[in-house]
């Protein structure tokens, strides 16, 4: 639901579908996801993966802009906490503490809670936060503010 219109339009061109071709309402969904002999997906598959990894990479720079740290600076577990908040609004309270506990490298039993006086005392270098970041699943939960038509 968050995909703009051009990415969704590259999706249907991948897999077959076009606008103005006389089959427009048929699409063979089964063929968007087969693999030649050697392994490989189809340009569906592969155009989505591709937008996956566009997408992630757009959340952590967004992440990191929000934070406004060098690379080599530390990041506390509450500000980390406060900027993937500001930056995606919709993020509940469990994934938000999976991305923590794989950001700082804690077990999520172990997490302090908002607010918990210890909490200050996690920090790690951003650079290594957003390299274990982009290794996770992670991406945008709630829609952004509302983008101009």
């Amino acid at each position: 639901p968050f995909k703009k219109e051009e990415k969704i339009q590259e999706l249907m061109e991948e897999g077959g579908w076009h606008p103005n071709s006389s089959n427009a309402d048929l699409l063979n969904y089964r063929s968007l996801f087969i693999e030649d002999e050697e392994g490989q997906s189809m340009p569906f598959v592969q155009k989505l993966w591709e937008q996956y990894v566009d997408e992630k990479d757009e959340y952590l720079q967004e992440l990191k802009q929000e934070l406004g740290l060098e690379l080599y600076d530390e990041v506390t577990l509450p500000r980390l906490r406060e900027a993937l908040m500001n930056i995606d609004p919709g993020l509940d309270k469990q994934t938000l503490n999976g991305y923590l506990s794989r950001a700082f490298q804690l077990p999520m039993t172990e997490l302090p809670e908002e607010g918990e006086e210890k909490e200050e005392g996690i920090v790690v270098r951003l650079k290594i936060a957003l390299e274990r970041l982009q290794m996770t699943d992670i991406r945008r939960m709630g829609s952004r503010e509302q983008e101009p038509t």
